[in-house]
């Protein structure tokens, strides 16, 4: 089903080029079907976008989606070099709005040092009772991850950049159904989590993890927020780019091997963590509860997490 972008983003044929099933808002206007409202919040230059692969997956779904893409207002240059998205609205200009889903992108550097940190925490903060399910990528997961569970990343002497090989822990999850038992998703970061740190927060569960990149794949136990810690949105010619950086060639293998993976996991994200259980009417929606972890303000009692949904 096509995604609905606002009449002012480019115009479908450029989309279509781009394999984005779309329509405009004034036709999606003349369907009788209520559309998923899906924000992304997008912490990129625009050179760097993960707006376009997002949109792709999306598109790819029976479902009907009402896109909107936004930027934060208060990050300095991390997000303006380069510019913005064309089409990219302010964060505070939704700050009124209620959507189904919410995902954020990867957040270059420390994600919890400099302008971008105290920006994000203010969004993040806002996602629990305007947001049904929200899905962090890379550098946002480990800055939601901290903010809301107390769970810091640890550094590493070296970054880690390239294909890395992830292994599924619970075959059961709705949220890897289809997927091979081993597969490959691209690594951009200088950190990484400690599982014994996950495993006292009983809220959280590992999915999926690395031997060499360690936890990929964790959600809350309400499946109404997902962290990848690493970027299956990521382009070829950026993971090429990352591996240059780091004083390494790039070979064949690194061209696009984790798409397949990317388009099942967002597929089962949108349709059994999203749709299957997001209210009809957003008015109806039920704020996140969030424990009490690591010494932040308790937002409200979590209630049993021994009740685990696939």
């Amino acid at each position: 089903m096509p995604i609905i972008l606002p009449n002012d983003l480019p115009a479908p044929w450029i989309l279509e080029a781009e394999a984005i099933a779309a329509l405009t808002s004034s036709e999606a206007a003349r369907q009788d079907i209520r559309p998923l409202r899906v924000l992304l919040i997008d912490l990129l230059p625009h050179t760097l976008s993960f707006a376009g692969p997002v949109a792709r997956f999306l598109a790819n779904s029976p479902l009907q989606i009402h896109l909107t893409i936004a930027h934060l207002d208060d990050i300095g240059g991390l997000a303006n070099d380069g510019g913005v998205l064309p089409g990219s609205r302010a964060f505070r200009s939704v700050l009124d709005e209620r959507f189904d889903a919410l995902v954020v992108s990867d957040l270059p550097g420390d994600p919890l040092r400099g302008p971008a940190w105290d920006a994000l925490r203010d969004a993040l903060d806002w996602s629990l009772d305007h947001v049904h399910a929200a899905f962090y990528l890379g550098g946002s997961a480990a800055a939601g991850l901290a903010h809301f569970y107390g769970i810091t990343p640890r550094p590493l002497a070296e970054p880690l950049v390239g294909l890395h090989t992830q292994r599924i822990r619970r075959r059961q999850s709705y949220l890897l159904r289809g997927l091979d038992e081993a597969f490959v998703v691209p690594v951009r970061r200088q950190w990484t989590l400690d599982e014994d740190d996950l495993a006292d927060v009983p809220w959280l569960e590992i999915l999926a993890d690395s031997p060499t990149s360690g936890p990929y794949l964790i959600r809350n136990r309400s499946r109404r927020q997902v962290f990848a810690t690493n970027l299956p949105t990521h382009e070829p010619v950026h993971l090429r780019a990352d591996l240059k950086a780091v004083g390494q060639e790039p070979g064949r293998e690194e061209d696009s091997r984790w798409r397949a993976h990317a388009q099942v996991l967002f597929g089962n994200w949108l349709n059994n963590y999203v749709y299957q259980s997001s209210p009809h009417e957003l008015e109806q929606l039920v704020p996140l509860a969030i424990p009490w972890i690591g010494g932040r303000k308790p937002h409200q009692s979590h209630g049993n997490p021994s009740t685990v949904a696939p």
